[in-house]
């Protein structure tokens, strides 16, 4: 718990150093637009690299082998293109929000749709977010769902507020640096400790598991969503010019080549040492009975660092959207108060449906019939909880006494 708080301190310092720095909207939307290349990359692959990439990549790679390379690796080839071919002049036409980028290029209706989709589609994602955030959070302690949510909605809100785009951007860099120092410690961990011979993994681009179709899915639908992405043109926009911008692309694109590689070697490691008979979270399984606890409990912060740093761009371009281009304002008192309302707002239905996603331990057993039912869990409830992965059960595992 103390590794967590900790952590939060240096998240909501950066809120309230940048907010010194902030003087008028185009600092807190845009950074001032002097963003240099090694801070756009950074953020970049930290909104890339979310969680649920991390668990897919290796569960995928545990089943299939290398080619789950391709989760993340289709992107970076999206990212790659994007280098070459729009980052430039996404940055040169001086847009402030997507919405806004459609209007210069497209006309003012296109704002206005653009604005509406962006706004409702990204709602949903912060939601997800905030649950994901709070099932993590579970893992230090028998902590209520409720505050599990309420934390990770007020975290985000509280240092995105206050130092806007900045320190958003900054705050991408510490949260890689956590989830990417953990995943390389786990690969040398395992690799080190537990050797697969090198002779045995087969570094296939395609196989029996994913083939030749496969890929060129992967490279249209996840390059495609990666090559023209909402999230990651609000970074471009940020750069101080456009060769920062397309020089910014260019090594997110090999950084995420390099992520992936490192995910996709952890799920081969477990395809080798983790029964085949075992069907629950691979990475789970990983922290609970292979890692320290010091290296679990680095990697677990990683995870949570990665919901964050999707969580807060998506949250911060909501509030951007609506102050900008629906309301067609440029302040930043609004803005901040957007950012709060969104966040609570979205803190407030996702409370409820959280209650599913945690395993049955007395704690939060408690909570459920304190809050659904005078007479216990329902069945469904028990029945789905009950066979919680390691991932959902971190902090009443065995090994993971973290209350003692």
């Amino acid at each position: 718990m103390i590794f967590l708080i900790l952590y939060v301190v240096v998240l909501l310092g950066f809120g309230f150093f940048e907010f010194k720095k902030v003087k008028n909207f185009d600092d807190f939307i845009i950074s001032g637009r002097a963003q240099r290349t090694g801070a756009i990359t950074y953020s970049i692959i930290a909104t890339c690299v979310g969680a649920s990439a991390t668990l897919g990549v290796v569960s995928t790679a545990r089943r299939i082998g290398f080619p789950a390379f391709w989760w993340l690796g289709a992107g970076a080839v999206g990212l790659l293109l994007q280098s070459l071919f729009l980052s430039r002049k996404v940055r040169a036409v001086g847009a402030y929000t997507l919405p806004d980028l459609t209007e210069k290029l497209m006309g003012r209706d296109a704002r206005f749709l653009t604005s509406i989709i962006v706004v409702i589609a990204w709602t949903g994602i912060i939601a997800a977010q905030f649950v994901a955030g709070a099932k993590l959070l579970s893992a230090f302690g028998d902590i209520d769902p409720r505050i599990s949510i309420l934390v990770t909605a007020l975290v985000i809100v509280a240092y995105s507020g206050m130092g806007g785009q900045s320190s958003v951007m900054k705050t991408d860099r510490v949260q890689f640096a956590f989830l990417g120092g953990a995943l390389l410690f786990t690969l040398v961990y395992l690799y080190s400790g537990h050797p697969v011979p090198l002779a045995d993994i087969r570094f296939d681009l395609t196989n029996a598991g994913f083939t030749p179709e496969n890929l060129v899915y992967y490279l249209f639908v996840v390059g495609g969503s990666y090559f023209v992405c909402p999230l990651l043109f609000s970074r471009i926009l940020t750069a101080r010019d456009a060769r920062t911008a397309r020089k910014a692309s260019f090594l997110s694109a090999l950084g995420l080549v390099a992520v992936s590689v490192v995910i996709t070697l952890i799920g081969i490691w477990a395809s080798f040492h983790v029964d085949p008979s075992y069907g629950k979270d691979i990475l789970g399984y990983i922290i609970a009975e292979t890692l320290p606890p010091a290296g679990g409990i680095a990697l677990l912060i990683g995870l949570v660092s990665a919901i964050i740093s999707s969580a807060d761009t998506c949250l911060f371009a909501v509030a951007s959207i609506i102050e900008y281009d629906i309301l067609k304002q440029e302040r930043v008192r609004t803005t901040r108060l957007l950012i709060g309302i969104v966040g609570v707002f979205l803190r407030t239905p996702c409370n409820e449906e959280s209650r599913y996603y945690f395993p049955a331990h007395p704690g939060i057993c408690r909570v459920y019939r304190r809050c659904r039912s005078a007479g216990g869990c329902c069945p469904d409830y028990v029945e789905k909880t009950n066979h919680s992965s390691p991932l959902e059960a971190f902090g009443h595992h065995r090994r993971w006494n973290f209350r003692a």
